[in-house]
């Protein structure tokens, strides 16, 4: 029989499970493969694509792109949204949906995408033209290379070639503190920039094109993205780390970590607490 004199209390544990994105914190939207609807079958139209970030910011379908659920060099398990190049895209009609004033706030931008285009187009922005001050963010393929631009007519972007037939995983992290974005390119830093001001734009983030002053679609991206993830932080490097390894991991992206990356081998985890009872 228990001692009654003895006093029971909830003590502080640790458990391990696999990292994911469910466990950053500040996500603004997250946009996955595979989907949730199954129905959904290889070449069918991807008429929504949902925000799983929990914020509720899914996409309002314009032209939707069609679902590869069989794209060379990714997982044959983790299909992609094929956009065409000259009509496809999503966009979030709701303004306040990662809306980054480059100067002022520090975000985090990271893409799983693939393409065989040396100039593929916008692949996920939030601009209206390609003056300075109509731009807060936009990223894109460019004479084969990975490039984005913050608030200004200055382009971070990767050395390393950007397309092909396997997909690659790009990360731009903006840093107001000191005033920067960063290019990430499968995990190694590529490039740093000053970025520059940015007004309000009229749209929320776009994913296959870009706006222009007048709000028309235009520079429409051809290739495949199978993951979008905007955070409203700048991740340090561990959580940067993490993210790129869930990322890679998923997609069957390993080979394209560099040797010294923490989770080239192993998939990220993360330690939570949970109250055991103990007496």
């Amino acid at each position: 029989r228990k001692d009654p004199t003895t006093q029971s209390v909830f003590g502080p544990k640790k458990f391990t499970t696999a990292f994911s994105p469910e466990d950053v914190e500040d996500k603004e939207l997250w946009l996955s493969t595979p989907l949730a609807d199954a129905a959904i079958g290889d070449t069918d139209a991807v008429s929504a694509w949902p925000d799983i970030s929990g914020q509720g910011h899914s996409p309002n379908t314009i032209d939707a792109g069609t679902l590869d659920a069989t794209a060379t060099g990714i997982k044959s398990t983790i299909p992609a949204v094929v956009f065409n190049g000259s009509a496809d895209y999503y966009r979030i009609t709701d303004n306040t949906v990662a809306d980054f004033t480059a100067t002022t706030e520090s975000y985090a931008i990271f893409i799983v995408y693939q393409c065989s285009t040396d100039d593929g187009g916008h692949m996920v922005t939030r601009t209206q033209g390609s003056g300075s001050s109509q731009r807060q963010f936009r990223t894109e393929i460019s004479s084969n290379l990975l490039f984005a631009s913050f608030g200004n007519s200055s382009y971070v972007g990767s050395s390393s070639t950007g397309t092909g037939t396997g997909f690659n995983m790009g990360a731009f992290l903006i840093n107001d503190q000191v005033n920067k974005s960063f290019c990430y390119f499968n995990g190694t830093y590529e490039d740093s920039e000053t970025v520059g001001s940015a007004a309000l734009t009229n749209s929320g983030p776009l994913i296959g094109a870009s706006l222009n002053p007048s709000d028309v679609v235009q520079s429409f991206f051809e290739g495949k993205i199978a993951e979008v993830l905007i955070v409203g932080h700048y991740p340090p490097d561990e959580e940067r780390e993490k993210i790129e390894g869930y990322l890679a991991h998923k997609h069957g992206l390993t080979a394209n970590l560099p040797s010294t990356h923490p989770y080239k081998t192993n998939a990220p985890t993360s330690e939570k607490d949970f109250a055991e009872y103990s007496s």
